[in-house]
């Protein structure tokens, strides 16, 4: 299926992403938007879709999103099995947003790109 996707996030949290892994109860006490559902990762085959959710994030305080934004990577090898279409993209987009319900360790993590706010 992929054996890559990309996830976004603020600079701020990439220390505690990169100890612990995406997803947990860390992620869920600064979600991005209001459907952001418990427990689960969003990912996109795209990194820059990905940067573009972010920095459209209504629920980022200024300080959040003024820290920056880092682009990572997401090794899916073996993951497949567990990612489902995100239900909360309603447009047509030939499967390019996913969820994935879980820790996302930090082994299968990289740093792709950090932008400045």
């Amino acid at each position: 299926m992929f054996s890559e996707l990309y996830h976004a996030t603020f600079k701020c949290y990439l220390d505690s992403i990169l100890s612990n892994g995406l997803g947990g109860s860390e992620a869920n006490s600064h979600p991005n938007w209001d459907k952001s559902m418990k427990d689960v990762v969003c990912l996109a085959t795209d990194g820059d879709l990905c940067i573009c959710m972010c920095e459209s994030s209504p629920m980022a305080t200024d300080e959040v999103y003024n820290s920056g934004i880092v682009l990572l990577s997401v090794d899916c090898e073996g993951l497949e099995f567990k990612l489902e279409h995100d239900p909360n993209i309603l447009i047509p987009c030939d499967s390019c947003y996913w969820i994935y319900r879980g820790i996302i360790s930090p082994d299968r993590i990289k740093v792709v790109e950090e932008l400045l706010p």
